[in-house]
């Protein structure tokens, strides 16, 4: 397969769009994100030096440690901070760290057997292994010098994430600054209703800008500062845009192409609260073919997704000087609609 080197210096961003390569199915999956208040700078690796420096482990170690913990929980961990168009008030707290997942949001609370309030500096190692043993239900009992959590609280409004971590690829400071910035303000202004953050590596640097909205898992892509309010304000609205869609990280990425391809061609499939995705056949390395059933206020029908080579290998991310073919998720013909079960 040719890998294409056309220019060692072009944007990721910018050759993954010439080369054509699609959003579909192409978002991380995760069943719960842990998010860190960080101000200070954020390295290449910023979550992994982090939890290194805080628990002794080597760079290795901890890489491994926090892959381990992913795939076990479904945990994963961003380091966030607010952009510079939120202004906080005079004297306000500094924001608690915050685990959420699709049953609302647990905040850190303050130690047991203490008058204060206030919630101290825990290293970040100790927030991320409690955030999984909260997540496996390890929560009790919780000694005075244990990471504690709240109950699990709902979203007054979302919270959108915006990678804009240039350490790690230069694409997500150049769009996903403004994007911030554009949502930040218009936040500010009542023209949205959410709350905006800037954080560490979402994945996919190439389709910068990536734009992540929690409790519900959506992730977009190449989203445009003109872009963000609007799927915000579309989203609020109850209408899940599949344009910039790269998928919902509770699905597999078979289960987001589904989605993402369907939306995209039925610009009015109702929200996630009536649609449900389910996997009855997974790809196999042989054909890459899977079988997602479709249920819409309950009728059914049977999706069938297939991923297929593009056909070039390019570097995945600016400065990156290997690559590989990422391949494109597309539909294939499926069956008639299904009988309600």
């Amino acid at each position: 397969m040719p890998l294409d080197r056309s220019d060692c210096f072009e944007p990721c961003r910018d050759r993954s769009l010439r080369i054509g390569e699609a959003l579909a199915g192409s978002a991380p999956t995760a069943a719960a994100w842990l998010l860190v208040p960080h101000g200070g700078e954020w390295t290449v690796e910023a979550v992994v030096d982090g939890f290194a420096s805080s628990s002794g482990r080597t760079t290795d170690e901890a890489r491994t440690h926090l892959a381990a913990l992913t795939a076990a929980v479904g945990l994963r961990v961003l380091l966030v901070r607010q952009p510079p168009a939120v202004h906080l008030a005079a004297g306000a707290e500094p924001h608690p760290a915050m685990l959420v997942s699709l049953d609302g949001v647990r905040l850190l609370a303050p130690n047991l057997g203490t008058e204060s309030e206030s919630v101290p500096p825990w290293p970040l190692a100790a927030l991320i292994d409690a955030a999984a043993a909260e997540l496996v239900g390890q929560r009790a009992p919780h000694p005075a010098d244990r990471v504690r959590w709240s109950a699990p609280k709902h979203l007054d409004r979302p919270l959108a994430l915006v990678c804009t971590n240039g350490r790690r690829d230069a694409c997500c400071a150049k769009y996903g600054r403004p994007l911030a910035n554009a949502l930040a303000a218009a936040s500010a202004s009542g023209a949205v209703l959410a709350d905006v953050w800037e954080c560490t590596h979402l994945g996919g640097d190439r389709f910068a800008a990536n734009l992540l909205v929690l409790p519900e898992g959506l992730l977009f892509g190449r989203v445009g500062a003109p872009d963000g309010p609007a799927i915000l304000a579309s989203l609020a609205m109850g209408v899940t845009p599949g344009e910039h869609l790269r998928g919902r990280t509770t699905q597999s990425m078979w289960e987001q192409a589904a989605e993402v391809l369907l939306r995209i061609a039925e610009p009015h499939l109702p929200s996630a609260d009536r649609v449900r995705f389910s996997t009855t056949s997974r790809p196999t390395m042989e054909n890459r073919l899977a079988e997602v059933v479709v249920t819409v206020d309950g009728a059914s029908r049977r999706l069938h997704v297939q991923k297929v080579a593009l056909g070039t290998a390019f570097p995945l991310s600016c400065g990156a000087t290997d690559g590989s073919d990422p391949g494109l998720w597309r539909r294939v013909p499926h069956a008639p609609i299904l009988p309600e079960s």
